[in-house]
């Protein structure tokens, strides 16, 4: 419990340094996704790459963190559960998107857009966690984590629903029409290209069950849907 609680915390530090700058970056640029990544000028070109390799190196400790270290039993070894596929594809997708983008120099604004709307809940997810974890603990079960786990789980499902339902899918579908789209196909190969949009519209379909969480969280309004007895 002390290594997911650990993780948790070194995810959240991750969105909180990769997020401001991810929208900065975004933010001083037009919102091209295809576009090629020289003709950004020299101090976001920099900028943008070390977002795109800390995000990787990230999915490199947290696959190691969460399927070797926490998934070891000994004397018994490896011990994978049936929902952790997902887990493992949204890790491999992520490196091999970023990498690629970095690779033919192009089409890292839709990776970049990815990355932020998808880290932008991460804070919330990860607090929700951390409490889930605390309230396990009588060190750590007061009246404040109580009080501050119930606030945690409604902001998180309130974030989470609002980009996974509102936000990300205007911006995901913006980003496969200009992928697609005549210079979109000139800047990123058409296979890869392809590849891409698979990736994207694949994450949001394995999002599908969080988000039906998240909507009976906000249903219930501010009694919680999970707390000490929850299975994480």
């Amino acid at each position: 419990m002390t290594a997911m609680a650990a993780a948790s915390v070194g995810s959240i530090v991750h969105s909180f340094i990769l997020v401001p700058q991810l929208g900065v970056l975004l933010m001083t640029q037009p919102f091209v996704p295809s576009a090629r990544m020289n003709s950004a000028p020299q101090w976001w070109q920099e900028s943008a790459d070390s977002m795109l390799q800390l995000c990787t190196g990230y999915m490199f400790y947290d696959c190691l963190l969460s399927f070797v270290v926490d998934k070891w039993v000994p004397g018994v070894g490896l011990v994978y559960n049936d929902g952790d596929s997902m887990f493992v594809f949204h890790h491999i997708a992520t490196v091999i998107y970023m990498t690629s983008a970095r690779i033919i120099g192009a089409g890292h604004q839709s990776a970049m857009i990815c990355m932020f709307l998808g880290e932008f809940s991460n804070p919330f997810q990860n607090m929700f966690y951390f409490l889930q974890f605390a309230l396990k603990m009588d060190c750590c079960n007061g009246s404040f984590t109580q009080t501050a786990y119930i606030y945690t789980e409604f902001s998180f499902a309130l974030v989470y629903a609002v980009i996974r339902i509102l936000i990300g899918p205007v911006f995901f579908a913006y980003t496969t029409i200009d992928l697609l789209s005549k210079q979109g196909r000139q800047n990123v190969p058409l296979g890869l290209n392809i590849s891409w949009n698979i990736m994207i519209w694949g994450v949001v379909i394995g999002s599908f069950p969080w988000i039906q969480e998240c909507v009976e969280m906000l249903s219930d309004g501010l009694e919680t849907k999970y707390g000490m007895n929850s299975e994480l």
